[in-house]
């Protein structure tokens, strides 16, 4: 039988024992908290059963050891093929874990790797700043949500140079529902001092709405990780440049409490469905809404 001490308020639990000579605390926040109680309560408690309980980096890697062999965790930090990712995603892969969801795990594995294919570190580190200063809505499949203001034809506000469904464009690109536009990753702005210039755009539904102008549309579009090449610090880091993306529908006013349903197929929106976030999502209303005004030079775009 091993000792321990319980002490419950109304915000958490905390349990204390001593295990292999040392004091243990954990509170109700650890992901394996019931099961380290339910060990202390048997008559013969193992102390090495709790010692493994107790070990969040053990008991996460586990959780995804069956989707990735790819992730680890390591004193407190997340990696990807040995690779330190920021830990902006750590309470994420702590969430799933602690409520033994394989689902949002294997949604965060997909997107783990598809982050890894970015050639860039700067632009994966980049992403990181995206998703702390704005929360990161995903797919099933690891891609991001993001929106994009267009003209009121549904055309991009600046010429340029594209590709629509694999065939070249030159002007101010169509985007209707259902397509994926593109550009060589190369001809993408990748320093992120720069403000406008070149690439393709998307962004927050705050900096969509403001880029639209009075008229304009906003689109929701599914961006592959693997291809983001920088988020612009110019605009509170609200936009990232991409070299491709995929147009989903028009929306008008972004979804309750900033989440977004995860889905890999057009849907509607508004309907009740299982959503997955994390990091700062936006409000419900607009309360916090930040409306930019930008001065753009005809040879400076951003499509």
């Amino acid at each position: 039988m091993i000792e321990y001490n319980l002490i419950a308020n109304d915000l958490m639990k905390t349990a204390s024992m001593v295990i292999h000579g040392k004091l243990r605390t954990i509170t109700s926040e650890h992901p394996n908290f019931a099961e380290v109680i339910g060990e202390l309560l048997k008559p013969e408690a193992s102390e090495d059963r709790v010692s493994e309980l107790l070990d969040i980096e053990k008991a996460i890697n586990k959780t995804f050891e069956k989707i990735s062999d790819r992730i680890s965790i390591k004193n407190g930090e997340v990696y990807l093929d040995n690779d330190p990712l920021n830990n902006t995603l750590f309470d994420a892969i702590l969430q799933a874990h602690k409520e033994e969801n394989r689902e949002d795990a294997e949604t965060l594995a997909f997107f783990f790797e598809n982050l890894a294919e970015n050639p860039s570190t700067d632009s994966r580190n980049q992403l990181y700043d995206w998703i702390a200063h704005h929360g990161l809505a995903i797919t099933e499949d690891g891609y991001i949500y993001a929106y994009k203001g267009v003209r009121e034809d549904y055309r991009s506000i600046h010429s340029g140079k594209a590709i629509i469904n694999g065939e070249e464009f030159n002007g101010h690109v169509p985007n209707l529902v259902g397509s994926q536009i593109e550009m060589p990753r190369s001809q993408v702005t990748a320093n992120p001092g720069i403000g406008c210039s070149q690439g393709l755009h998307a962004g927050t539904f705050n900096f969509a709405n403001s880029f639209k102008g009075n008229d304009g549309k906003i689109l929701l579009v599914i961006i592959n990780p693997r291809d983001v090449v920088s988020v612009p610090r110019d605009s509170s880091h609200q936009k990232i440049r991409c070299a491709r993306y995929t147009i989903l529908e028009e929306v008008v006013y972004p979804l309750s409490e900033g989440l977004v349903p995860r889905r890999t197929e057009k849907q509607t929106l508004y309907e009740d469905q299982t959503t997955y976030a994390f990091g700062n999502v936006s409000n419900e209303d607009n309360s916090n809404y930040y409306f930019d005004t930008h001065q753009f030079d005809d040879d400076d775009y951003d499509l």
